[in-house]
């Protein structure tokens, strides 16, 4: 209440101020109208005195010239005479009429009723045949002495004229004075108060300014320790499931496999709890964006149960999709958002249903010409959740009972990213649920649906799908591998695996050392982590791009997984980037990609053999073996590559970083409806998030080349499948 009170006194105060002010503005302003009225009325009588003294002057010589006239005894007209006396007695009704009403009223009649007879009696005579004078003079002397008298108050009647507007005047000038002074003072007063507020106004704005840097600066420490956080924790679950990913290649008995097993699973479930809470914490930072690219509905669930069959079929339970035939083919938005929420609910669906089954299911239900309404739901019939607890089960840290994270584990945090995930997108979630009759999770989103862009391409990228890598790669049997690894664990980790594909790969422990190692050999590509001591990841590969000059493909690799680090790597001058804990279906395909181009300082690159760039066994698993439809995938995908590729070289031709960054988005897309593992798609991923920059440019000009360079053999292979069907 005080920060109001506080508010509201100064405007009243001003505004009572303002108003006051404006009233003696009138007030002052009505006065001196008033007194300059009254000046404008004393100068008018002091011009009807000026007259009337002329008139009186002009009566009294008319008189005289009658009165000569009429004792010389001269003989004049008597037209003449008649005209000279009606002059005088109009002249004498007219000075009469001036001053009607006023204090010299009496004066003036006297004198004009003597005047009057004198006329009279002048043409009494005029009409007589006695053309004597007499009685003219003692009329004569009364007409004289009443015309001085006259005067004499005609004069005074000026004069009181002019003193009264006299007073008049120095009224008026102390009127405007005061008004002048009061309007100084009382702009001088709203000054003050102006002016005391902006400046307090200044203070509050530069605390504001302090208080927003102090936030950004405590988001700045909080994205730090998030990406610190990822670090330190990741590097160590990336060596555990490292490891345990190749002691379950060697031989081992039951025992020994149920124990690496049971090593993988809580090595998975910990990288899960630690996304989870990067998730959340991304999620209250609002540093979680959503993506706008084409992709199928159906094709996410799918992969959602192809990814959970494995961890049903453990329970002995059936997990079935459902979609409904007026689900369009294609939608515009955030493709793994949706797989991210579906596979949250379906997992927890497995985890706690013990008989039975999971189903999910899509249904339209609203649609418009560009927008449509879909409800997903995942139903099981696990063990349900209690009435009471239903009102709670989305808030964090929350789970159907006190037991529950004993006896299944998780953080109590998957239900509030989910609910969050579908908030941020306009939609809600509800849970239906008994306890002992299973739940049922609803949610629905809204998509933009385009019927002009035909899904030509499907994605199924399967990251848990490793596939079989032979121990010999003669594509990569010469290839000379330089990685910079500071975690001595992540350095055992790579000599296995690059032991286990009879790779060559030499490991130092810093920047700094690998870019003194390229200054002084040969490499082809290099794996760089990006936080070290003495020299990071970053600060070396600017020095590889800047002083050496080297365009050698740098791959990242890194533990902070928080949104803009992919794109900050590419943007230093990273040619790719890999998460950790490092998959090895990933980073074997980004050695297939860029290890075949020798690119090291001062040598031409080698051309060698590329891998395939149409996967037959992948197009027939998409596509149910129907040969038909694949040729003519092929024969679709010959005419949009070879198009998208000659517009990608215009828009670099044109210097059009963003037009080339969206073109190199969609042809990800493109490569990928051919072969789901293309080892194009990481120079497109490189094209998608190049900056318009000088090492943006550098990135976008060397992934183009290598996609020219392989042009005639993806357009090769697919011509040969429409051919021979191989």
């Amino acid at each position: 209440m005080k920060p109001t009170k506080t508010l509201r006194l100064p405007f009243l105060f001003i505004a009572s101020l303002s108003v006051g002010l404006i009233l003696v503005i009138l007030f002052t302003r009505s006065q001196a109208d008033k007194s300059i009225n009254q000046l404008q009325l004393g100068t008018k009588e002091a011009i009807r005195v000026f007259k009337a003294n002329q008139i009186l002057d002009e009566i009294i010589n008319g008189l005289y010239i009658a009165e000569t006239s009429f004792q010389s005894g001269r003989q004049s007209t008597e037209t003449g005479k008649a005209d000279t006396l009606n002059k005088i007695k109009d002249q004498g009704n007219e000075l009469q009429k001036l001053f009607q009403s006023t204090e010299v009223e009496k004066s003036t009649s006297q004198f004009n009723s003597l005047v009057q007879q004198q006329v009279t009696f002048f043409e009494k005579q005029r009409n007589s045949t006695d053309k004597q004078a007499t009685g003219i003079q003692p009329l004569t002397d009364s007409i004289f002495i009443s015309a001085v008298r006259l005067e004499e108050e005609l004069g005074n009647y000026l004069q009181k004229n002019i003193t009264g507007n006299e007073q008049l005047a120095v009224r008026v000038l102390r009127i405007d004075i005061i008004l002048t002074v009061i309007i100084i003072i009382t702009i001088a007063l709203l000054a003050t108060i102006i002016i005391g507020y902006l400046l307090r106004n200044v203070r509050l704005i530069r605390a504001i300014q302090q208080q927003r840097t102090e936030i950004e600066k405590a988001a700045n420490i909080k994205e730090q320790f998030l990406a610190n956080m990822s670090h330190e924790i990741r590097t160590p679950i990336n060596s555990v499931i490292g490891f345990t990913n190749l002691l379950q290649k060697t031989e081992l008995d039951h025992k020994q496999g149920s124990f690496v097993n049971m090593i993988k699973s809580a090595g998975e479930n910990l990288l899960t709890i630690v996304n989870d809470i990067l998730d959340i914490s991304k999620i209250e930072a609002g540093m979680l964006h959503f993506d706008k690219s084409p992709f199928s509905i159906n094709e996410a669930c799918y992969q959602v149960e192809t990814l959970l069959y494995q961890k049903a079929n453990e329970k002995n339970l059936e997990i079935h999709t459902n979609i409904d035939s007026s689900v369009p083919d294609v939608v515009i938005g955030d493709k793994e958002r949706l797989i991210q929420i579906l596979m949250n609910l379906t997992s927890n669906a497995i985890k706690f249903t013990e008989q039975g089954g999971v189903t999910i299911s899509v249904n339209v239900t609203n649609r418009t010409d560009r927008t449509a309404s879909f409800l997903f739901s995942v139903k099981d019939t696990g063990i349900g959740i209690k009435e009471e607890k239903l009102s709670t089960i989305f808030q964090r840290f929350e789970q159907a009972e006190t037991d529950t994270t004993r006896k299944y584990g998780g953080t109590g945090l998957g239900l509030a990213i989910v609910k969050n995930l579908v908030e941020m997108q306009g939609g809600n979630i509800r849970v239906l649920s008994e306890e002992g009759n299973g739940s049922e999770f609803e949610f629905n989103i809204t998509y933009e649906v385009r019927d002009d862009i035909m899904l030509d391409f499907i994605t199924s990228y399967n990251k848990n799908t490793v596939p079989v890598i032979n121990n010999k790669n003669t594509q990569l049997s010469n290839v000379k591998i330089l990685a910079a690894e500071d975690n001595k664990m992540n350095q055992m980790l790579l000599k296995m695996l690059f032991e286990q594909w009879q790779l060559n790969i030499e490991i130092v422990e810093n920047g700094e050392i690998a870019t003194e190692k390229l200054m002084n050999g040969n490499y082809d590509l290099v794996l760089m982590d990006i936080q070290m001591p003495v020299m990071d990841g970053y600060t070396a590969v600017r020095k590889i791009r800047t002083e050496l000059k080297s365009k050698i493909p740098v791959i990242a690799m890194t533990a902070n997984v928080l949104p803009g680090e992919k794109e900050r790597c590419l943007d230093a001058g990273m040619t790719g980037y890999i998460s950790k804990p490092i998959n090895e279906s990933e980073l074997y395909s980004l050695l297939m990609l860029h290890g075949n181009q020798n690119n090291h300082i001062n040598t031409e690159p080698r051309s060698t053999s590329n891998p395939d760039f149409i996967n037959k066994d992948y197009l027939n698993r998409i596509f149910n073996g129907n040969s038909e439809f694949i040729k003519e995938m092929a024969n679709q995908f010959i005419i949009q590559y070879a198009k998208e590729l000659d517009t990608l070289g215009e828009h670099i031709k044109n210097k059009d970083a963003s037009s080339a960054n969206k073109l190199g988005h969609h042809m990800k897309t493109t490569v990928s409806s051919m072969n789901d593992q293309s080892p194009l798609i990481h120079s497109l991923m490189a094209i998608e998030n190049a900056s318009d920059s000088e090492t943006g440019w550098n990135i976008l000009n060397y992934n183009y080349d290598m996609l020219l360079k392989s042009r005639e053999k993806v357009l090769e292979e697919a011509k040969k499948l429409i051919e021979t069907g191989k």
